[in-house]
């Protein structure tokens, strides 16, 4: 090997290289319990008039949202779905109190793969509905509003982490929210124009998050190994928890062995 062949097999850059033991993947399914309520079916949007909106003619999924259960698997969709560290019980009574989040992962509890947020997370208006209806995003993610309908709608936001804005959107023009931070609730925007329309953002301080599919499942990939606990939120403010609404339910990761946990929403008798 000559000086010259030495000195550029010196300087190449070293490549992390996960230990998979380390690491394994967490999913399930999230049903709707009919035990008690019947399965909600989607109905006619409440726009405040007798007629659809122009704006909406042409969208043959122009219905109701707040529920999107599979009729044949009663799979939930837009359930977001996270998982934190573990807590003792003295350590959740001290967040319950404070009213605090259940920490999330960070550092080398988080897979090299995903070490670094910043990725641009899309949202159209193509009509009269914001689409997607439910959004999850890290820290530092780029928000981009697009506006893709033939006529202008405007967003509405009002939050305690990211700021406040009312602006208007033009037709086929973006608005992009830069550098998102994480907030405990989920954000709740929605469209002055279109007062109907709204959608979700959820916004976490690591990289352990899903939404539920149109058939109810979540899959979320590279977890720690170890013991944490899993929380679900619905539009409805429905969760299923042990231990408070916001702290969820303790979860055993172990290696090279997928954790599997289904849940089922029990929404309340009307």
């Amino acid at each position: 090997m000559s000086r010259y062949t030495l000195l550029a097999w010196l300087v190449l850059p070293a490549f992390v290289v996960a230990d998979d033991s380390k690491w394994s993947t967490v999913k399930g399914k999230v049903s709707f319990d009919d035990s008690a309520v019947k399965v909600p079916v989607p109905g006619r949007v409440n726009t405040g008039a007798a007629a659809v909106p122009a704006c909406a003619a042409a969208d043959k999924d122009f219905k109701t949202e707040e529920w999107i259960v599979d009729p044949k698997t009663k799979g939930v969709k837009n359930v977001i779905v996270w998982i934190g560290l573990d807590q003792t019980p003295a350590e959740l009574a001290k967040l319950k109190a404070k009213r605090a989040d259940l920490p999330g992962f960070s550092g080398d509890q988080v897979h090299p793969a995903l070490a670094k947020g910043g990725k641009t997370i899309e949202l159209d208006q193509p009509c009269c509905r914001f689409i997607p209806r439910v959004l999850v995003a890290r820290a530092g993610d780029v928000l981009n509003i697009k506006n893709s309908a033939n006529f202008p709608h405007n967003v509405f936001w009002n939050s305690d982490a990211n700021g406040a804005f009312n602006n208007l959107i033009a037709a086929g023009a973006n608005l992009e929210v830069k550098n998102l931070k994480a907030e405990r609730s989920p954000l709740v925007v929605s469209c002055t124009i279109h007062p109907w329309m709204k959608f979700y953002l959820k916004v976490f301080d690591h990289p352990y998050f899903a939404v539920t599919n149109a058939a109810g499942e979540f899959e979320i990939k590279n977890v720690p190994v170890g013991r944490g606990r899993i929380v679900l939120w619905h539009e409805e403010g429905l969760l299923t928890a042990t231990d408070g609404l916001w702290y969820g339910e303790p979860l055993a990761v172990k290696e090279k062995e997928t954790a599997t946990r289904d849940f089922k929403l029990t929404p309340p008798k009307p």
